[in-house]
């Protein structure tokens, strides 16, 4: 059986009208629908496939195989459907943006049978209502006039300052759709932009109680305290790899994985206060730029890592952006409660 390349599965709750979001104002592809009418597989880029499956429908999808529906008759099979279920717990999604926590699924026989199984990578994502899915295109603007020829409308444009641009389409289901298009900027321009983070940041926090920094967009959603702890621990993750780069440049790097989710809940995000952590970000920041102004050609020193080649500049930029999108998340928190 060919592997399948579909990485999100989405539950909507009325398959049809999913569709006809999806394919006619969006231009998607229908790849394949289920016998029972309530999922299908689509392509809503080159290279990016989903599945879309009604709310309730995926307990039933292990009991499915070759498009008929199999009736449970025993033990073995009703404890295959637990299995499921279990899944779908471990599945939970706690974050929006750019929740990429990746979904294990164990491979069973019944599993690699159903219809689901034979869409999806063997690592997927399943968000939750209200997260963001972005999806990558090569012009944000030639996106932006396809869908608007196509009739959409309620589209927000967004550009992160050097970093990306990006097109935010509400879906049906509540999910929001990111079209985004990677800039391009000078290595002048990324390190202006990684200088001027810690200032922003100050900024952004500046008047804020213990109080306001538990408020969310949404609850269940991350609080400004939340927020201001990822993007500092992500920089901390992300200066080892380009520590090694400035000092090694061209060797292989080997880092471990990184579950924002996982730190969120061991460092305790949600009540550990936050002014020392700002001072580091500013003295982190102050100590990579003091390293690029020194050290001849820094920002296009390299690390390889076992896909990729990644340069001092590109990591830097990463960092710029990183942190951006999350002081304009403090942003939207500050002014939607007006504080």
């Amino acid at each position: 059986m060919a592997q399948g390349k579909a990485r999100l599965l989405m539950q909507v709750d009325d398959l049809q009208a999913s569709l006809a979001f999806y394919m006619v104002q969006l231009g998607s592809d229908l790849l394949e629908t289920a016998s029972s009418g309530h999922a299908a597989l689509i392509r809503i880029s080159a290279d990016h496939e989903m599945v879309l499956i009604e709310e309730g429908e995926l307990n039933k999808s292990v009991g499915q195989k070759d498009g008929k529906v199999n009736v449970v008759k025993d033990s073995k099979e009703i404890k295959e459907i637990k299995e499921i279920k279990e899944i779908q717990k471990i599945n939970e999604i706690n974050e929006t943006k750019e929740t990429k926590e990746i979904i294990m699924v164990k491979e069973n026989e019944d599993l690699r049978g159903s219809y689901i199984a034979q869409w999806l990578l063997p690592k997927f994502q399943r968000p939750k209502r209200g997260d963001l899915i972005y999806v990558n295109v090569t012009s944000v603007a030639e996106m932006k006039a396809s869908l608007l020829a196509n009739g959409l409308r309620g589209m927000q444009l967004e550009e992160e300052t050097g970093t990306i641009c990006k097109l935010v389409v509400p879906t049906p289901d509540k999910y929001e759709l990111v079209f985004w298009e990677e800039l391009y900027p000078s290595d002048e321009e990324i390190l202006k932009m990684y200088a001027a983070g810690p200032g922003e940041l100050e900024r952004m926090l500046r008047g804020l109680s213990e109080e306001m920094l538990a408020l969310s967009e949404v609850p269940g959603k991350w609080s400004i305290r939340q927020h201001v702890l990822h993007l500092i621990d992500l920089e901390l993750v992300t200066i080892h790899k380009l520590k090694f780069a400035l000092a090694e440049s061209g060797r292989m790097y080997q880092g471990n994985s990184f579950s924002q989710d996982d730190w969120s809940v061991g460092l305790e995000y949600a009540q550990r206060p936050i002014d020392d952590e700002v001072q580091m970000f500013r003295a982190l920041r102050q100590h990579i730029l003091g390293l690029c102004t020194y050290l001849p050609g820094a920002m296009q020193r390299t690390v390889h890592t076992a896909s990729r080649e990644e340069s001092a500049a590109k990591l830097i930029k990463m960092m710029s952006g990183h942190a951006l999108h999350h002081i304009r998340a403090v942003e939207r928190i500050r002014k939607q409660h007006g504080c």
